[in-house]
C-alpha cells in the first residue's frame, strides 16, 4: 500500500474485501477511528457559527463562516456526531436541532469536512493481518488434508464419493423413490454407480422403516 495518506473511499476498497461484507467494514474504520488507533487528517475543514444579524439590516440569523483550515487532524471524538458520506470522502457535522432552525435551510451542516485522509500504514496494520491469517489458515487446512494414493492403472475409479454427497443433497427420501435410471440420470453416472452411492448412503441411515425400491 503505497503513498501516506488513502482516501476514505480508497481505504473502504481495500478493507472490505478483508472483511466480507460493506457494512461490516465501515462499522469496523469507524470503530478504530474513534479509539485513535486509525488517524485521519482533513484535507479541508471549514466551520460555521451562527450569526445574529442586527434589526437595522433585517434582523434575522445567518451562518458565519471561519478561515478554512488546511490538513488538520481528525480527533477521535467527531466520529461519534459527524455524517459520513463513504463515496465523496466526507465527514460533515450537523448543527444543533437549535441551530439547524435559525440557519439550516442556507447552510445544512456546521462544519464541513472534506477530503478524508487516512494513514496508510494504520490500514495496512489492521486489515494485512486479517488476509495473511485467511491464507494461513487454507495452507493448514490443505496440509492437513489426507494425500490421495496413487490410482491404480486399469479400470477407471468410479465417481462414488461425489454421487454420495449430490445424493446426500438431495435427500434420503427423495433418492429412495428413484429408480436406477432416474438416479443415473439426475446424478450423470452409470446404474452401477447409483446404486452402489445410494446403497453407501443408506448405511449412513440407521432406521427401521422398511421402503420399497422399484429399478427397472
Amino acid at each position: 500500500m503505497p503513498g501516506r495518506f488513502k482516501t476514505l473511499p480508497e481505504a473502504l476498497a481495500y478493507v472490505v474485501p478483508r472483511v466480507g461484507d460493506p457494512e461490516a467494514a465501515k462499522g469496523q474504520i469507524l470503530a478504530l477511528l474513534s479509539r485513535r488507533e486509525l488517524r485521519a487528517t482533513a484535507e479541508r475543514a471549514q466551520n460555521f457559527f451562527v450569526w445574529k444579524v442586527d434589526p437595522m439590516f433585517g434582523g434575522g440569523y445567518k451562518a458565519h463562516r471561519n478561515l478554512d483550515k488546511r490538513m488538520i487532524p481528525i480527533e477521535p471524538d467527531w466520529w461519534a456526531s459527524c455524517i459520513v458520506d463513504w463515496d465523496a470522502g466526507t465527514a460533515h457535522r450537523p448543527w444543533s436541532l437549535d441551530d439547524f432552525a435559525k440557519v439550516g435551510h442556507k447552510q445544512p451542516y456546521q462544519t464541513l469536512v472534506d477530503g478524508v485522509l487516512l494513514v496508510a500504514a494504520d490500514i495496512q496494520k489492521h486489515w494485512q493481518a486479517k488476509i495473511n491469517a485467511r491464507i494461513l489458515r487454507v495452507v493448514r487446512r490443505k496440509a492437513a488434508s489426507p494425500k490421495h494414493a496413487p490410482r491404480r492403472r486399469g479400470r477407471k475409479a468410479f465417481k462414488l464419493g461425489p454421487t454420495v454427497e449430490a445424493m446426500r443433497a438431495a435427500g434420503i427420501e427423495a433418492v429412495n423413490a428413484m429408480t436406477e435410471k432416474q438416479m443415473a440420470d439426475r446424478f450423470g453416472v452409470s446404474r452401477d454407480t447409483a446404486r452402489r452411492a445410494r446403497d453407501e448412503l443408506r448405511s449412513e441411515y440407521q432406521t427401521t422403516e422398511l421402503t420399497t425400491f422399484v429399478d427397472i
